[in-house]
């Protein structure tokens, strides 16, 4: 079954009942509703005001949970509120396929997604969080190209993601973009066909 992975995390969400969504390489996917490239691990986005209804769930269903920082990993210990620049959680069960998750935690409130990178940047929250074609939550697409823009580590554009956003998006995107990163080699070559 495609996306076999993630539906298997998404049962392990089952419950959760806050916005969430796959995000990353994996979010690209879903939206192009096919895997194009082979995946290290699964990312999920989560608000951070959620984190400790995040936290709740995963322990009551056994998961061990370390905050990211850098390299260092620290026990989530109970009561503990991950704090910016923080907003990486690893989870991990070795009795559960997939054994591993990494959380990603994003800013917002009840209406709005605010863009880790400059939290002027924003989307309603009914567009950060939507629903893809094989039935999986996803962040949305022009949301998880922005971060890529700013991975030094990112690969070339993903051309066929760009492609596919719809004008709204794709305009967001490079809001997103002039407002980050002036002088982007994305804004010329792949978003060059929308207006400004």
């Amino acid at each position: 079954m495609a996306f076999a992975q993630l539906f298997r995390v998404a049962a392990v969400m089952a419950g959760f009942g806050r916005p969430w969504g796959f995000c990353g390489g994996w979010a690209l996917d879903l939206f192009l509703n096919q895997e194009t490239r082979g995946h290290v691990d699964v990312d999920v986005a989560v608000l951070r005001r959620d984190q400790v209804a995040l936290r709740r769930h995963l322990v009551e269903r056994e998961w061990w949970l370390e905050i990211a920082d850098g390299s260092k990993l620290t026990p989530w210990e109970d009561g503990r509120i991950i704090q910016p620049p923080l907003h990486g959680i690893w989870a991990s069960n070795q009795l559960h396929d997939p054994t591993f998750i990494e959380f990603l935690l994003s800013e917002g409130n009840e209406t709005t997604f605010q863009f880790a990178g400059d939290p002027s940047i924003t989307l309603p929250l009914d567009e950060a969080f939507v629903r893809s074609e094989a039935g999986l939550p996803v962040l949305a697409p022009q949301i998880v190209l922005l971060h890529q823009v700013g991975d030094a580590a990112t690969p070339p554009p993903p051309t066929a993601a760009l492609a596919a956003l719809g004008e709204a998006q794709r305009k967001w995107l490079r809001r997103g973009i002039e407002r980050l990163y002036p002088g982007h080699v994305w804004l010329e070559q792949e978003l060059n066909s929308v207006s400004q």
